[in-house]
């Protein structure tokens, strides 16, 4: 989960330190339980989280960071849905 937390911060122009750093002291005050919109502030591509976790770095200029991003976390829901299908399937059990 944080390898994918980190790759996702790069994959954003965003310090992954910086991000990590965000989460770990901004979540534990917040009442996401609660109100589950919360969490998309902390989103990466979020602006203020842009602004907070910014690297010094340029990289990919030209390249839409934000869809780099949302089609890694598709990438990646869809990978563990096959592996979750494979497993079921290896144990004999229905998948629906």
């Amino acid at each position: 989960m944080v390898y994918s937390l980190v790759e996702t911060a790069k994959a954003n122009g965003l310090n992954p330190y910086k991000y990590l750093q965000l989460l770990l002291t901004t979540l534990p005050k917040m009442p996401f339980q609660k109100d589950k919109a919360l969490l998309d502030n902390l989103l990466p591509w979020d602006p203020k989280v842009q602004e907070i976790c910014k690297t010094r770095y340029k990289i990919l200029e030209n390249i839409n960071l934000t869809m780099i991003s949302r089609t890694f976390l598709f990438f990646e829901v869809f990978v563990w849905k096959i592996i979750k299908i494979l497993i079921l399937q290896e144990c004999n059990v229905s998948v629906t």
